[in-house]
């Protein structure tokens, strides 16, 4: 019968789409898990005491508004495209350039990037050409605009779309973490002098505020260690974006695409706009500066534009 094969390739489609939705469930277990690694820690900074400790609303208020940044970055930086090369790459006038049979022209190509032999650089894969800073990841299976690197911890790849979003998730996890090691140090004196803990001076009480000092403790070691190991990590990537450079670029990339400044450099990340919005999860309105992801200035070029 001729219904059956065209049943078969539709029942296909619905197992394969719904493969690839439980394949993208279980990649976002190590989001989760950070989301409820920063959650934990933060418990023992407003669950172990009461109300009566001092400045316990002022802490508490800039735990969760630290908490709910740090978050927020991270779904924002899971969750966004990080930007596709679009399906016009594929069909390009110039297609034969890359290979050399049409002699290379830099005002018709537009790209800064080529092969040694002076050709257009091409995704065997995508079977399309690459933008400039466009690189192919094999476990998203595209080409990503200006990839930085995949990060498993977020299952998707740092990009032109949500670069910003990393860097500032990455910032805000290590404000946090120093936030609640001064909250430990807090939980500490008051633990010492025993004010401000739950329970009084009952055998109830007592063993509540062990165990709220046990946590404390606990997620006191946990925020050292993140402090001091992504730090480290971010002020790697802060000195990347100063440079207007990106993780795979580092040691090979044949263009100089720093802009002259650190500020219009941080702007191709940041956008434009306000200073204030560099601190918000929200999109930068850099489309002004950096483009459309596909062409970008080099120094040569930037020169001439008035800051």
């Amino acid at each position: 019968m001729p219904a059956a094969p065209t049943e078969g390739r539709r029942w296909l489609g619905v197992m394969k789409a719904g493969c690839v939705a439980f394949c993208r469930a279980l990649s976002m277990i190590p989001a989760l898990l950070i989301c409820g690694l920063v959650m934990g820690c933060n418990w023992p900074a407003y669950n172990c005491y009461n109300m009566s400790a001092p400045n316990y609303a002022t802490n508490v208020m800039i735990t969760l508004v630290l908490e709910t940044l740090c978050v927020a970055s991270l779904l924002r930086c899971a969750f966004t495209n990080a930007g596709r090369v679009s399906p016009a790459w594929k069909n390009e006038s110039h297609a034969k350039v890359w290979d050399g049979a049409i002699p290379y022209n830099p005002h018709c190509v537009q790209v800064h990037e080529l092969k040694s032999n002076g050709g257009r650089r091409w995704c065997t894969t995508c079977e399309a050409y690459k933008p400039d800073r466009a690189h192919h990841c094999s476990i998203c299976g595209v080409c990503v605009l200006r990839m930085d690197h995949h990060c498993v911890f977020v299952s998707n790849c740092i990009g032109y779309r949500n670069h910003k979003f990393f860097l500032l998730f990455l910032f805000y996890v290590v404000l946090n973490s120093a936030w609640l090691v001064k909250m430990v140090a807090f939980d500490a004196q008051v633990f010492s002098r025993g004010k401000g803990m739950r329970g009084g001076g009952t055998r109830a009480g007592i063993l509540q505020n062990i165990g709220c000092g046990v946590s404390t403790l606990i997620s006191g070691a946990i925020c050292v260690s993140c402090s001091i190991v992504l730090l480290c990590f971010l002020l790697f990537h802060v000195h990347l974006v100063a440079e207007n450079s990106t993780t795979l670029e580092q040691g090979y990339c044949p263009v100089d695409y720093s802009l002259g400044t650190r500020l219009r450099n941080f702007e191709q990340v940041f956008g434009t706009g306000p200073r204030l919005l560099w601190l918000l999860p929200v999109a930068p309105s850099n489309q002004r500066c950096a483009g459309d992801g596909d062409h970008y200035k080099i120094r040569t070029q930037a020169e001439s534009v008035p800051a």
